[in-house]
């Protein structure tokens, strides 16, 4: 059963990919949402509450979805410096 952050996370791509409105405040809540993720993968692998390879599936998910985000913010900056620059 999901939890929370996973519901909260999910919803949080949905509206990254379909919502022009707030796009950007939804990148940044999910980046956000992403590194919280991380700490926790991290405190569970130090607490050794998972078994390593479903670690390692998990930590490898949480990577590519944070470059993910990276590129979507990496990409609305480029746009908002060139509408500055009057392209």
């Amino acid at each position: 059963m999901p939890t929370l952050i996973d519901y909260e996370m999910v919803r949080m791509i949905v509206f990254c990919i379909h919502s022009k409105q707030d796009r950007v405040n939804h990148i940044q809540r999910l980046f956000l949402m992403i590194e919280d993720l991380k700490i926790q993968l991290q405190i569970a692998k130090e607490c050794h509450l998972f078994q390593n390879f479903k670690l390692d599936i998990l930590a490898n998910m949480t990577f590519s979805l944070s470059k993910q985000v990276k590129s979507w913010q990496n990409k609305l900056q480029q746009r908002t410096n060139q509408n500055q620059q009057g392209y």
